[in-house]
């Protein structure tokens, strides 16, 4: 947020055309923008990021059980610390989520579970809130093949292009 403020105050940027983008711990903080910051963001991009901290904490495998102290350690234990987890998680304040969304998954994610991009679409339409979804069935915690990539960021740069201005590379372009 200070970083846009900064841009804005600079003369860099159009505080009407700012959007948020990010990918795993980015994905998170980009549904946290949308959820706690839509009156910066004009639109918001969520790549493999957690939409519930304890759904996310959940998930982690016992035989990651070194990864597990150290996240429980920085994002709460879901045993003691429940309320203070949700107030973190996007997932439980999608209802103030103003602005467009596209969220994009991997399939085979295992740092990152399909669940949490699942519960976060559904939870943004419930609340009536535009939201584009991206299943890569064959990805997992990031891009798999040069296809699924191309294809990400191609719908990627369409949906900025729609929400903040600008163009979009057409398929034939792309192509060529």
């Amino acid at each position: 947020l200070d970083a846009v403020n900064h841009a804005v105050d600079q003369g860099w940027t159009d505080k009407n055309r700012v959007g948020i983008y990010g990918a795993s711990y980015g994905g998170y903080e980009a549904l946290i923008s949308a959820a706690f910051s839509s009156d910066v963001f004009q639109c918001a991009v969520d790549a493999f990021g957690p939409s519930s901290l304890l759904t996310f904490v959940d998930s982690i495998p016992p035989t990651w059980s070194l990864e597990y102290q150290d996240l429980i350690r920085s994002v709460g234990d879901p045993d003691t610390e429940q309320e203070f987890m949700k107030s973190r998680s996007p997932l439980y304040f999608a209802d103030q989520v103003k602005i467009p969304m596209l969220i994009a998954q991997g399939g085979n994610d295992v740092r990152v579970p399909q669940q949490e991009s699942d519960q976060m679409v559904e939870a943004l339409e419930n609340a009536g809130v535009e939201v584009d979804y991206l299943l890569f069935p064959n990805s997992g915690h990031g891009f798999n093949s040069k296809e699924d990539m191309t294809r990400f960021y191609s719908e990627m740069e369409t949906f900025l292009a729609a929400h903040l201005g600008g163009r979009a590379q057409s398929k034939a372009e792309l192509d060529s």
